[in-house]
């Protein structure tokens, strides 16, 4: 191998040799950093980067059929799959400040190519989810009874060929990242299980998204600041849906005025900033009853319902059944 100027992990499996011999041979002297190619034991790929461009280049490979994350944590790609265009950040001259991640399905190899920029610096992470792995862990088509509406969603995108669908990290999935990169600890053994664990978490994470209504897609094809303006406005939402903030605030953090962010966000998504937080609380009250427990009392709190009346009427137009539905021990 020639003289490079990155600093590759990888481990001791062959799972990735393909890829990283592409790599070696067409991207060394293209960046500056530490790029990793690494197989774990869950079934999983994992590849990461934290590197600075050093030319302004397109690199090309084909890319084998996978369902695929992506976080980006800095910087901004462009890349093409069979030479459509995606993006990770914003589709202008700005570098993202912002972590954005995307989900995309493919069914059959596909050309895959992205183009470097000199001084750009590029963060991110890239998980590669074997599909019959997939099916080991309970997803699989199972006639018309489904175990869940994740069962059900995920399994119909993962089939799909060329599907793609923009995902909003969370805190936690950006910390998850983060130690991805820089595991919290010197000894190389527990870097794997970091990494192996954190890997696992953010797929968990991101396949989250697949129990959330979508209220519109953003595509390559209208991709544009204003666009990326309105990932951001879903980003701020989902960070603050247990704080009280209001729509100034929101237009405020992402550049928009007020009237600008309602026209384009109902025009995008079909549905008003305001109703659009109402139904993602509901949803939050509705996940805190089943996963921790919560009476209906404190899931209307969390909901931002002050009278349980009115938490139980709204819940029920938002999902066709009471509140108590989903506890054991109701406690109004």
């Amino acid at each position: 191998m020639s003289q490079s100027n990155y600093t590759l992990i990888k481990n001791d499996t062959p799972c990735k040799m393909r890829q990283l011999e592409e790599f070696i041979s067409n991207d060394t002297g293209k960046i500056s950093g530490r790029i990793g190619f690494i197989e774990l034991n869950s079934g999983i790929d994992l590849h990461f980067s934290d590197n600075i461009e050093l030319v302004n280049e397109k690199s090309e490979s084909l890319s084998e059929a996978s369902l695929t994350i992506s976080l980006l944590l800095e910087g901004q790609v462009k890349f093409y799959m069979n030479d459509k265009p995606y993006y990770l950040g914003c589709n202008d001259n700005k570098e993202s400040s912002e972590a954005i991640g995307k989900i995309w399905s493919t069914t059959k190899p596909v050309h895959f190519s992205r183009n470097f920029k000199k001084g750009r610096k590029v963060k991110k992470i890239i998980i590669n989810v074997d599909k019959d792995w997939l099916a080991e862990m309970g997803l699989a088509e199972s006639g018309s009874s489904w175990g869940s509406k994740l069962d059900k969603s995920l399994f119909e995108f993962a089939c799909t060929h060329m599907n793609c669908r923009d995902w909003i990290p969370s805190k936690q999935a950006i910390q998850a990242a983060e130690e991805i990169i820089d595991p919290p600890h010197d000894a190389d053994c527990m870097k794997k299980m970091i990494r192996e664990y954190r890997a696992i978490e953010l797929v968990t994470l991101a396949f989250e998204q697949f129990t959330k209504p979508v209220p519109g897609i953003i595509t390559a094809k209208n991709d544009t600041k204003q666009n990326c303006r309105l990932i951001k406005v879903l980003n701020f939402i989902e960070n603050n849906l247990t704080s009280e903030f209001t729509l100034e605030q929101i237009a405020k953090n992402v550049g928009f005025s007020v009237s600008s962010l309602q026209r384009h966000f109902k025009s995008t998504y079909g549905s008003t900033v305001v109703d659009y937080i109402r139904k993602r609380k509901l949803e939050l009250a509705r996940d805190a009853m089943i996963n921790e427990g919560l009476s209906v009392s404190e899931a209307c709190f969390i909901a931002g319902y002050s009278n349980p009346s009115s938490f139980a009427t709204a819940f029920k137009r938002a999902f066709g059944q009471c509140p108590k539905t989903y506890i054991h021990d109701v406690n109004l």
